[in-house]
């Protein structure tokens, strides 16, 4: 139900010529619409008009509590819907298995459609993935640079991505800690 349609069916109803064409369980329903669609001036203005015209009966009463709990509800736990995006294992999650040739490619499309359609994304980086025989890989290290140029975040998933459920505590601490300055570097 759209703005236009219930505010047009409450002025209707509130109508002092019109008949009663609207049910009071579609009046609370609309009135309950209002206070979803956060349109709290409309809201006030008709359970105000809705109040004199029932002349506050019992019944109105009771049905006035619930809707206004709902009205105080609808207010107190309004939560904007967030979700976290995370991509793990980066710079690329196959990276031994992918051709050189498309690393950056598929960085670059994966990165502009999460641009494109806004989506809030972390990548979580494995620093390992970035060195070849112990040697800073360029092309690897660049595609970690384009997260950051394309102005997305990148965190820290450990160095070498071992299991913690097969290494001890203190290993897995140092292999976080390890990763924290080839970040820093970025």
């Amino acid at each position: 139900m759209d703005q236009t349609t219930v505010t047009s069916a409450l002025k209707t109803w509130v109508n002092p010529d019109s008949a009663f064409s609207i049910a009071e369980f579609g009046l609370n329903t609309i009135l309950l619409q209002l206070v979803l669609l956060r349109n709290y001036d409309d809201f006030w203005h008709y359970y105000l008009k809705i109040n004199d015209r029932y002349n506050n009966t019992l019944r109105l009463m009771k049905s006035n509590l619930i809707l206004f709990f709902f009205f105080i509800t609808a207010n107190i736990f309004a939560q904007q819907k967030m979700v976290a995006v995370t991509i793990d294992d980066l710079p690329f999650v196959r990276i031994g298995s992918t051709p050189k040739s498309m690393l950056e490619l598929r960085t670059v499309n994966l990165l502009n459609a999460m641009e494109m359609k806004q989506v809030p994304a972390t990548g979580f980086v494995n620093m390992e993935k970035v060195f070849v025989e112990d040697q800073l890989d360029s092309l690897r290290f660049y595609l970690l640079k384009i997260w950051l140029d394309k102005g997305f975040d990148l965190g820290n998933h450990t160095f070498s991505h071992r299991d913690y459920n097969y290494v001890s505590y203190n290993y897995y601490i140092s292999d976080i800690e390890k990763n924290a300055p080839f970040l820093n570097t970025l």
